[in-house]
């Protein structure tokens, strides 16, 4: 994107509800069922005049598949559930097929996630509404590189180098480590059909003297490192499935999906570094669709979503990074989350200046890199 604590209870049931309430105004109607006692200052300052906000008792979210379903289902989704008594219906699919199903049926998600190099298409289609921090109290906790006006990034990794401790030696530090001759046949990278190949592009671009806006160092060393790969993998499971079985020694790929490989039972050392020169974000970006139908509850669970306690379960269950700054990372998992004023030093992609080559850099990409 390109704007640039103490853990707490949740916030559950009517309590969560009274905050949306109380930020636009209002008061919580009554609820069918007691709410757990939970104290929120904003909810009990809401004037008693004020227009009750209607909160929909149905949402659905587009979300993504593979080891990330099951994940957010346990930390998010059911205990948003059990807070609210809103039922959640959860799409799982890629950040394409989302979007195809938004363009086609504008107001059949309530809540979508996307990540960055596809966020230029979501707004080309007029598919995000303005989000404020007052019906989503917690924007405000968020890191500045990780929010815009239309959208902000609830957790996030970091793209750089996934490795084999056993095998890679001494552990690489560098984008250029990966063009070393020695690693030749055990060393892989993503295929352009792979949206955060870009990342590995500009990075490798970046060696050569150039960056975003000059990208040809970047296709050179790619070309280098097509020739001492065996391939290159169009999806992220077949990454780490290499990785797992020790066929595959190094590849550019996500921190959170790398440390997650490396629990896999019977894996080798899988190990995650950020190069010197940088590493990327990969935020998932949440979007409240302009024609969503359940808006109001799309934007409570926003706000739940940011909630410290939420942000630090996800955290230690996935390895992506809090982006609400009030987060506390969990000791377990302190070491592989990025915070802090470390998260500021991450290179910023300028992903509405690159949509506009996207097609000249895909097919430069597929006929020059074989």
């Amino acid at each position: 994107m390109n704007a640039r604590s103490r853990s707490h209870l949740p916030v559950t049931g009517l309590a969560l509800i009274a905050i949306l309430v109380a930020a636009c105004g209002g008061s919580a109607a009554p609820a069918a069922t007691a709410a757990p006692s939970v104290a929120v200052a904003t909810a009990s300052a809401a004037p008693t005049p004020a227009p009750t906000v209607a909160i929909e008792k149905t949402l659905r979210v587009g979300w993504y598949g593979g080891n990330l379903a099951p994940a957010f289902k346990d930390v998010v989704v059911d205990p948003f559930q059990k807070a609210t008594g809103i039922q959640v219906t959860v799409e799982t699919a890629n950040d394409d097929v989302r979007l195809t199903k938004l363009r086609a049926q504008p107001g059949s998600l309530d809540v979508a996630f996307f990540t960055d190099p596809i966020m230029s298409d979501v707004r080309a289609a007029n598919v995000p509404t303005p989000l404020s921090d007052t019906t989503i109290p917690r924007l405000k906790d968020v890191y500045p590189v990780l929010r815009a006006k239309d959208a902000f990034a609830w957790s996030f990794g970091v793209w750089g180098i996934a490795y084999n401790a056993d095998k890679v030696k001494p552990a690489p530090t560098s984008w250029a480590d990966m063009l070393d001759p020695q690693w030749k046949g055990k060393v892989t990278g993503p295929d352009i059909t792979y949206n955060s190949s870009i990342l590995s592009l500009i990075a490798l671009a970046k060696l050569g003297g150039g960056g975003q806006d000059k990208l040809d160092p970047g296709f050179e060393k790619m070309q280098q490192l097509r020739t001492n790969s065996a391939f290159f993998w169009p999806a992220s499971a077949q990454l780490l499935q290499q990785l797992q079985s020790g066929a595959v020694w190094m590849s550019a790929f996500a921190s959170g999906s790398t440390f997650d490989a490396a629990d896999a039972p019977g894996a080798p050392p899988i190990r995650f570094v950020t190069p010197k020169e940088g590493g990327y974000p990969i935020p998932f970006n949440l979007v409240i669709p302009a024609k969503a139908q359940s808006p109001n509850a799309a934007a409570a669970f926003a706000n739940f979503v940011l909630d410290p306690d939420v942000q630090a379960k996800w955290a230690a269950r996935i390895y992506y990074a809090p982006a609400n700054q009030k987060t506390t990372i969990p000791a377990a998992v302190k070491d592989k989350i990025l915070s802090g004023a470390a998260v500021n030093q991450l290179q910023i992609v300028d992903w509405e200046a690159f949509a506009k080559q996207r097609a000249v850099v895909v097919q430069k990409w597929q006929s020059t890199i074989k």
